[in-house]
């Protein structure tokens, strides 16, 4: 399913006459993925969900890009795409700019992406108790907490 490297997809935005452009560890879609189920074989909602060591993200961050790239990726609305498993588990991770194709190497990309699939994993609070594993798909800004004032320090 995971690649160490990224394909490039420009998609247009249904919403507006813009595009987004995504970087994909996927080589396939999300289509044949299957939900997390309950006892009785139903789909459960997924309630709420939460990264968990939002810390190492920063980490990962502060340690791939410099704080000018930090600045250009946020100010330009770049989201983290996550494959992640009813139990917490990251298996695929993409990363998308709206209207704009970034200006950082394709390196750093797969190197922040593998990161975070290695490194991370994300709490999934369910309506009801899992008994099938499956897969939930997220998103969520790559910079939550780095675009606060002296917080792109990158020394230690």
């Amino acid at each position: 399913m995971v690649k160490d490297n990224l394909l490039k997809k420009n998609i247009k935005n249904p919403s507006n006459s813009g595009y987004y452009i995504q970087y994909s560890d996927l080589i396939n879609s999300t289509e044949n993925l299957t939900l997390p189920k309950d006892n009785n074989g139903q789909t459960v909602e997924l309630i709420d969900t939460k990264l968990n060591c939002i810390e190492k993200l920063d980490i990962i961050t502060k340690h791939i890009f410099d704080s000018n790239q930090i600045k250009y990726l946020a100010a330009n609305k770049c989201y983290i795409s996550c494959i992640v498993t009813s139990s917490g588990k990251i298996k695929s991770v993409s990363v998308t700019f709206f209207d704009n194709d970034p200006d950082v190497q394709i390196r750093q990309l797969t190197e922040f992406s593998k990161q975070i699939r290695e490194n991370l994993t994300v709490a999934l609070f369910f309506d009801r108790e899992i008994k099938q594993e499956g897969f939930i798909s997220l998103s969520f800004p790559a910079f939550p907490t780095l675009m606060t004032p002296n917080s792109l320090n990158t020394n230690p």
